[in-house]
């Protein structure tokens, strides 16, 4: 089990992580992965879209699993009680931040590039 691995697993991953993504490739199905029978599971945050294709391919990418909100009766029913979920449910670390007491953080989206204007 492999998490975040964003960088990893980036498009741009060869020029940010060198060879990190062609050891892993290799480990899974090149010729140290040859004869092994291990499934690595890698998760991240970032869209499948941004990935580089040599991960996401058909035959090497055996499933995309995407975890997202828990409706607000499986939120309310996990937690033990509404307080703090919204109606659009809770996302897992929405709902452990409030387990703990700690205010849930949730990430802006990112706003589109400028295009560097001066």
């Amino acid at each position: 089990m492999l998490e975040d691995c964003d960088e990893l697993i980036s498009g741009d991953a060869k020029a940010s992580a060198g060879q990190s993504l062609s050891r892993l490739l290799n480990l899974t199905d090149g010729l140290l992965g040859q004869g092994r029978n291990a499934l690595i599971a890698i998760t991240t945050n970032e869209d499948l879209s941004s990935l580089h294709p040599a991960v996401v391919r058909p035959g090497r990418c055996l499933a995309s699993i995407e975890v997202g909100r828990l409706p607000y009766r499986e939120a309310a029913d996990w937690l033990g009680t509404s307080k703090g979920i919204g109606p659009e449910g809770a996302t897992l670390a929405e709902l452990y931040a409030l387990k703990t007491g700690a205010q849930p953080v949730t990430v802006p989206r990112q706003a589109p590039p400028t295009g560097m204007y001066l």
